[in-house]
């Protein structure tokens, strides 16, 4: 619900933020009732439960590396863009004023983002690559990341539909042309963490991939380059 609510409700940044951290969080108690009261043998502890989910900080290189990695996806295009005038900003670009605006965000998004992050792999990517193996269960983890996002995609094709066009087979493109990335980018959610083994990287790597995006989009726009 609050995915549709993301995509039909949502008319201030705050809402956007507010829907998309609710339904963050809600894989948090999710995955805490799934892992200590559903699939938990016996009387185990919550800590004994989520005791391999990567409970470790990290170190330096491993967040200056999953930052960058944010940044050439987002910003580097966008900077190329403007350098060669393919893209027009949106408005007067003023350095401090979208630099401030990225920390307030990127801060504001650590919470939920780690809600996510201890549901998709500190619990259920080991645990189904403990079942099925490593490459099917990263396969079925990453299939399950974009059917978790449905509402969005699905919203956001009835959403954008053209007046007069067929809503079902604008659906369909858009399920078509997101399934693929989406899957991949669960693969690289997924190699951070499993390299690192720390909830705090691919959490900070899911603020900064979200937020520099998000960032970018509301002070500059994205021209044909970055959407590519």
């Amino acid at each position: 619900p609050f995915q549709f609510w993301f995509v039909f409700k949502a008319t201030t940044a705050f809402d956007k933020y507010l829907y998309s951290s609710l339904a963050m969080v809600t894989v948090t108690v999710a995955t805490f009732i799934a892992g200590k009261f559903v699939f938990s043998k016996g009387n185990s502890t919550a800590k004994e439960v989520f005791k391999n989910a990567g409970w470790r900080w990290g170190k330096p290189k491993e967040y200056i590396a999953v930052i960058a990695f944010a940044l050439l996806v987002w910003f580097v295009p966008n900077m190329i863009e403007l350098i060669f005038d393919w893209h027009k900003p949106i408005g007067n670009i003023l350095i401090v004023q979208v630099l401030g605006a990225f920390l307030f965000r990127f801060v504001a998004t650590l919470i939920p983002a780690f809600g996510e992050e201890f549901g998709w792999h500190g619990y259920m990517l080991p645990k189904l690559a403990l079942q099925f193996g490593v490459k099917k269960g990263l396969l079925i983890h990453a299939f399950i990341w974009w059917f978790w996002h449905l509402p969005v995609v699905v919203g956001m094709g009835i959403k954008t539909a053209v007046t007069g066009s067929n809503v079902f087979v604008n659906v369909l493109i858009l399920l078509a042309i997101t399934i693929i990335p989406t899957m991949l980018h669960a693969v690289i959610f997924a190699f951070i963490w499993s390299k690192t083994k720390s909830l705090a990287v691919v959490t900070v790597y899911h603020a900064a991939f979200d937020e520099v995006r998000d960032t970018l989009e509301n002070a500059i726009g994205f021209g044909p380059l970055v959407k590519i």
